[in-house]
């Protein structure tokens, strides 16, 4: 590691971009650690995780931003978990870290369909 002063000019590129270029529809595992700027990331990536192109994310989580890092990929239907000692995913909690990361996966979607068949499934073996 070189430790250098100045600025360092850094090409940015929508990983939707990225993915269409190269032909990719989907996601399975994203790890996303850009220092801080995780929240621009993820509100770039929205079209992609709204869709539910991305299966799963690791994400580095800083204490200014957990809340809303939070909030907003709750809202486009994935779950926090950590990871235990065996590296089982277990449901999130805030531990008053400045600095820790997250694992989301997608949430089971809950369509009217799959509900509708559901119900039809109970009625028919009641």
């Amino acid at each position: 590691w070189i430790a250098e002063r100045g600025d360092q000019p850094t090409r940015l590129l929508r990983l939707a971009d990225a993915l269409d270029a190269r032909g990719i529809v989907r996601v399975d595992f994203w790890k996303l650690d850009v220092e801080g700027h995780e929240l621009p990331a993820l509100r770039g990536a929205a079209p992609l995780l709204r869709e539910g192109r991305i299966g799963a994310l690791y994400v580095e989580l800083h204490r200014g931003a957990f809340s809303e890092v939070l909030s907003f990929l709750e809202a486009l239907g994935y779950a926090p978990y950590t990871l235990d000692a065996a590296g089982r995913p277990k449901p999130f909690r805030d531990e008053g870290l400045d600095l820790t990361d997250a694992l989301f996966l997608r949430k089971a979607p809950h369509s009217a369909a799959s509900k509708r068949q559901g119900s039809h499934v109970r009625q028919a073996g009641g």
